[in-house]
């Protein structure tokens, strides 16, 4: 569970419990105001203090995200762009299918305002918790838990079965869209004004390709061989 930029140490508490209600122990906080674990953490955590002890401590959205496979970003609103919003029984099976690959991730973001476009477009699924419409806020403990409940009991229900590959860490993809990105505005492809106008279609085809390490490694290996080419206005023997 990856929280971003949380605002209350009492909501994190509550996190911490309702993942050990869950199953997940790995927590990582986002740019946390606090130096370390205000008594109202420690307090909601109500015997949870293991998971707050053992949290990682991070700048930004894609140093937490680097050791994942897969990661769902979540949204109390409804979004045109980016990819599909699947409810959280939805994402359930994706997220336990790809365990088996390598460590999943969901990401919640502040208490007041939900994660940005930038944050949400480093993820490959996007999930909304269904509500009334009458009030649509979930208290960020009650977010994680829904999530974390869900998967909880797909696994309970034996859908686990996952993909036959490994694959690549977010680390390594982001790497790679990071070189696409350089190499295709050089080459005149992107508006150097805007360049996420094009970006923002080309970086969800690979977070949602579930690429494998192998594949990664060709990917830039190919970019640089391109940056090559182009920087010395010849082919290679």
């Amino acid at each position: 569970i990856i929280l971003v930029r949380p605002l209350y140490a009492g909501n994190v508490g509550s996190v911490a419990r309702a993942m050990l209600n869950c199953g997940p122990e790995q927590l990582v906080v986002v740019e946390p105001p606090w130096d370390g674990w205000p008594d109202d953490a420690r307090r909601m955590a109500s015997g949870a203090d293991r998971v707050l002890d053992a949290a990682r401590r991070v700048s930004s959205v894609n140093e937490a995200l680097a050791p994942y496979v897969l990661a769902a970003a979540t949204t109390a609103r409804d979004r045109s762009e980016g990819p599909e919003l699947l409810t959280h029984r939805e994402a359930a099976g994706q997220l336990l299918a790809a365990t088996s690959a390598g460590p999943v991730a969901v990401v919640f973001g502040p208490e007041d305002r939900g994660l940005s476009r930038e944050e949400m477009d480093a993820c490959a699924l996007r999930i909304r918790v269904p509500t009334s419409p009458m009030h649509t806020s979930l208290n960020l403990s009650q977010a994680v838990l829904l999530v974390a409940h869900e998967v909880h009991m797909a696994g309970l229900a034996g859908a686990a079965a996952g993909p036959a590959r490994e694959l690549a860490r977010l680390e390594d993809v982001e790497a790679y869209l990071e070189q696409l990105t350089a190499l295709l505005g050089d080459a005149g492809f992107l508006n150097p004004q805007n360049p996420d106008h094009i970006m923002d279609v080309i970086r969800p085809v690979f977070l949602r390709a579930g690429l494998d390490p192998r594949e990664a490694r060709t990917l830039r290996g190919m970019c640089r061989q391109i940056r090559w080419a182009l920087e010395n206005g010849k082919k290679p023997r």
